[in-house]
């Protein structure tokens, strides 16, 4: 039986949305707000809508979750220096729970964005089955949906992918869809790569998708497309290894980076890339190419 841990952080109405999409893009199985005390704040654009100035944020992860590094990434992320409290919780279906809300996402070109209990949009559509089960990455938060949007409007024909970080695969998956040759997902969590395995099956793409953890990448690795949905913290961190199995004239789509945190990635990517920038609901994604003109 799969026993679970519930992480409560108290933050102000302007920290609470940023903890939420944080503890999101850790894989978080669900995150709910509530009211932490009486006080009521009210927005002056919207007088109808009291929103409570004090508030809770409670995110369910499994239960041998590194409750640390939730903690350390979220004060890295915020102003303040953040406690939490944690609760044990016994099993429940806590997926199914999750069915009745979770809806299809559409993006351009008929990409379907759909979970095994959906049904196909149309014959023609180009439909990506993902399953998270306890892995992130379902579309729905703006960090995947940017690397999605990239993703479609490039020309993957024949080129490799590197997915690090994979989550439930679904960026790996999509890109193999799109008519890249191969997918490398990695990723630290034995869960994620189960789930990034289960999906490629089910999207019928396993033959041209491998998983392992980073430590077991080969050195000789080289891909087209690197893509890497991550926290600016670790993009930072890991831009050499990023640059040793990216080829010459690949590129870089760096996503799970908070507007304010662009300055720092771009800056350690040096002025031998042409960088673009696309923002979605305080969340950025770095586009980095080789210059050809250096």
């Amino acid at each position: 039986m799969q026993n679970w841990l519930k992480i409560t952080i108290t933050a102000n109405i302007n920290e609470a949305p940023r903890i939420s999409e944080i503890f999101e893009l850790m894989g978080a199985l669900s995150v709910t707000v509530t009211s932490a005390d009486n006080a009521i704040y009210f927005d002056e654009s919207r007088p109808s809508q009291p929103k409570w100035a004090t508030q809770q944020i409670s995110a369910l992860f499994p239960e041998k979750f590194n409750t640390q590094l939730v903690i350390d990434s979220l004060n890295k992320a915020t102003s303040n220096d953040l406690r939490a409290t944690t609760t044990a919780l016994p099993d429940r279906n806590w997926l199914l729970e999750g069915q009745t809300v979770t809806k299809p996402l559409e993006f351009e070109n008929n990409l379907w964005i759909c979970a095994d209990w959906h049904r196909a949009p149309s014959d023609n559509a180009k439909t990506i089955w993902i399953n998270p089960g306890l892995a992130f990455g379902t579309g729905h938060h703006p960090t995947t949906a940017l690397c999605l949007k990239k993703l479609i409007n490039l020309d993957l024909k024949d080129k490799v992918v590197l997915d690090w970080g994979c989550g439930s695969g679904i960026l790996a998956i999509t890109s193999l869809v799109l008519g890249a040759h191969r997918a490398l997902a990695v990723d630290i969590d034995d869960q994620a790569l189960l789930s990034t395995s289960d999906n490629a099956r089910a999207n019928d793409v396993s033959n041209r998708l491998t998983t392992m953890k980073p430590k077991d990448i080969p050195k000789d690795f080289r891909c087209e497309v690197l893509i890497a949905n991550l926290l600016a913290s670790t993009i930072v961190k890991l831009k050499n290894t990023f640059e040793h199995y990216l080829s010459k004239n690949g590129e870089l789509l760096l996503s799970g980076i908070l507007e304010d945190q662009t300055k720092e990635v771009i800056s350690a990517l040096g002025k031998k890339y042409s960088v673009n920038v696309r923002s979605e609901e305080g969340w950025a994604m770095v586009t980095a190419s080789a210059d050809q003109n250096l």
